[in-house]
Formats: C-alpha cells, sequence, structure tokens
C-alpha cells in the first residue's frame, strides 16, 4: 500500500515509498513543523495486528541505538496510529543500496567493492554483538 501523502499522527508526512520488504516499508517522510528529512519504517498491517510482531518490531528497532557505531542507523521516534499503523522514525541517509552498486558494476561486486562494504559492516556487526544483539537478518 503507498502512503505517499499520509500524515501520521499530525508529525511526519510521508514523501515517497524508498524500499519494500517482507515484515514492511521504508518511506522517506519530513517533520511536519520543523521540516527534519527523516526516514519511516511502517510494519506491514498483517504484522501489526499481532501484538508479538508489533512489540519485537518495535524492540528491534530500538535495539539498533544500543550498538552505539557510527554506521548504524538511529531510531528517533515510534508510534501507532489511530488506526493500528505500528512505524518507527529513522535519521535518513543518502546513498544507494548495494543491489543498485552491483548494477552499476555489471551485475556482481567485484572483489575490492566487497571488501569495501563488507568490512565495514563486520564491524558494525562486532559492535552488535558486543551489546548483547544479534541481527537476525
Amino acid at each position: 500500500m503507498d502512503r505517499t501523502g499520509q500524515v501520521l499522527e499530525g508529525k511526519y508526512k510521508i514523501v515517497r515509498l524508498l524500499g519494500e520488504g517482507g515484515m514492511g516499508a521504508v518511506y522517506a517522510a519530513s517533520h511536519t513543523r520543523n521540516a527534519a528529512r527523516v526516514a519511516v519504517k511502517v510494519l506491514h498491517p498483517e504484522f501489526a495486528r499481532e501484538a508479538n510482531s508489533r512489540e519485537r518490531f518495535l524492540l528491534e528497532g530500538y535495539a539498533a541505538n544500543k550498538v552505539g557505531h557510527p554506521g548504524v542507523v538511529r531510531v528517533l521516534d515510534d508510534g501507532v496510529t489511530q488506526d493500528g499503523l505500528v512505524y518507527l522514525v529513522m535519521e535518513r541517509l543518502e546513498g544507494r543500496s548495494l543491489e543498485a552498486v552491483a548494477e552499476a558494476a555489471g551485475g556482481l561486486l567485484p572483489v575490492d567493492l566487497v571488501a569495501r562494504y563488507a568490512l565495514p559492516w563486520l564491524e558494525i556487526m562486532a559492535a552488535a554483538h558486543k551489546q548483547g544483539i544479534v541481527h537476525r537478518d
């Protein structure tokens, strides 16, 4: 479901869809009063109906803040709308997806690019593990 133009709890206006996965979708958004550019991750409605899924979604979002690494996106806010939409508000970063980088490289990443992206990711995973956080994906 495209939520472009929707305003969440009078605070966050959805601008455009950034990406979608099995559990939810991520949108570019802006704060209606201070114009801060943010990303809003929304839990798909079929999961939002389950209390366990809602709780896990919010807990996993805030686990990112505990990692304490500059390579991890910070979660700034969360909420549940009157119609049951569960969301996380995160800092919005600009860049390209790894898929886009691979496409630009001809479909497969050369070894030097794999190392360039994998090593920082491994540092983030190590920082998460130090905090007792295990990434499930």
